[in-house]
C-alpha cells in the first residue's frame, strides 16, 4: 500500500479529530465569520477594514490546508 493511500484514507474527517491547537482553529473559523458577514457590503472597502486574505503559516505537514478545509466543509463554505 502507497503511503499516499493509507494518508487518505486515515486523515481527520472532523474538526475533533484534528491535532491543531483549538485556539488556532477558532480564530481561523472567526476570520471565516467575519468574511462572511462582510461580502455584502459595498463601497470603497468592502471588506469593512477585514483581510480579505488569509495566509496560514507553519511547517509541512502541521494541518494548515486540512483545518481550513475541515472549517470550510463544516461551514458550508465553497473553498477555492
Amino acid at each position: 500500500m502507497s503511503s499516499a493511500a493509507w494518508c487518505s484514507k486515515h486523515r481527520p474527517r472532523r474538526l475533533r479529530d484534528l491535532s491543531v491547537a483549538p485556539k488556532k482553529v477558532n480564530q481561523v473559523k472567526q476570520w471565516l465569520e467575519d468574511f462572511r458577514s462582510s461580502e455584502g457590503r459595498t463601497g470603497a472597502d468592502p471588506g469593512g477594514g477585514k483581510p480579505r486574505v488569509l495566509v496560514l503559516t507553519g511547517p509541512t505537514g502541521a494541518g494548515k490546508s486540512l483545518t481550513v478545509e475541515l472549517i470550510c466543509r463544516e461551514a458550508g463554505t465553497r473553498l477555492l
